[in-house]
């Protein structure tokens, strides 16, 4: 199937009545997660509240959450992040060497997996699927990091939420109307922001 039969067949799916408002991945009053950051200095949990802010901004919950910052990669198994879950609550751990815009957009991107491990509806992923055409959701030993649906959705989320402009280089299909078509299957709405600076499909993919 087509990149492009894939678009027009999962944003059909979403309007068709399928995805009732219900049982959207967005809610119109998110609940207020509660958050624990562990081992950060002022700036970094202020920018670590800043991130949890988008996601209420944009109405979408997230569990309670506890952020765990390292200055190594020890903790994180090697990466620069890595997102557990813990009963209902969610745990990340930051692993990256410096403060700063990559320790954020890190922060975000572990933020979209907490939230699409605790709501991010069947529906929504598999809307997704259809968008992207990913075979495996989290199986890093059948799938490269970037063929994995769940760091596809981690890249476009932190994308469409993202009050700057990112550039999305760790995933293929990356022009503005891939990750905005992807953005809307796994969440029924249009992106909280979007930027379309870096979107155009013209930078390579650089993979970790």
């Amino acid at each position: 199937m087509s990149n492009a039969v894939r678009i027009i067949t999962a944003i059909a799916t979403l309007f068709s009545g399928v995805l009732v408002p219900r049982d959207s991945a967005a809610s119109a009053s998110p609940p207020t997660s509660s958050i624990e950051l562990i081992g950060m200095t002022a700036d970094e949990e202020a920018a670590a509240r800043h991130d949890v802010a988008l996601f209420a901004e944009a109405g979408l919950p997230l569990p309670p959450l506890t952020i765990n910052r390292h200055h190594d990669r020890v903790a994180c198994n090697g990466h620069e992040g890595l997102h557990h879950e813990f009963g209902t609550r969610s745990v990340i751990d930051i692993c990256t060497t410096e403060s700063g815009t990559w320790e954020a957009r890190t922060i975000l991107h572990e933020l979209t997996h907490a939230w699409a491990f605790h709501f991010l509806t069947r529906q929504h992923q598999l809307a997704f699927q259809a968008v992207r055409g990913w075979k495996y959701w989290l199986d890093y030993d059948n799938a490269a990091w970037e063929d994995n649906g769940a760091e596809q959705a981690a890249e476009i989320m932190l994308w469409g939420l993202s009050d700057h402009a990112v550039s999305v280089v760790r995933i293929d299909q990356r022009s503005c109307d891939e990750l905005r078509a992807g953005y809307i299957a796994l969440t029924g709405i249009e992106p909280l922001h979007g930027y379309t600076t870096y979107c155009d499909g013209r930078t390579n993919v650089v993979r970790s």
